[in-house]
């Protein structure tokens, strides 16, 4: 299975991309394994975009990672964020933790 990591600027992918010791590729999508990680941009669109690119490199799996979440007030540090299916992922994420802020 092909796992793909977007996050919108290089800087948050960094540190991973180090530590793996992931090749750079000629597309600019880095590689480690079965990861794939790309620095797509700012913005829904540029993360479209990038999610696609990701998906015809045969990924089958994606994640999206970031700094965004300092920019809501209260979300801790290490607060996992979940995305998917909206609704269901909603019903989901609120069953789990009913105290938790939207």
């Amino acid at each position: 299975m092909r796992w793909g990591v977007v996050a919108a600027l290089p800087r948050e992918l960094k540190p991973t991309l180090a530590r793996l010791r992931a090749k750079r590729l000629k597309n600019g999508f880095h590689e480690a394994g079965p990861f794939l990680f790309a620095a797509g941009g700012v913005g829904a669109t540029k993360a479209e975009r990038c999610a696609l690119a990701m998906a015809e490199q045969g990924v089958e799996v994606m994640v999206s990672t970031g700094f965004a979440g300092a920019l809501v007030a209260g979300l801790d540090p290490g607060t996992l964020v979940l995305g998917g299916t909206a609704g269901v992922t909603l019903r989901t994420a609120r069953a789990a933790a009913p105290d938790a802020r939207e």
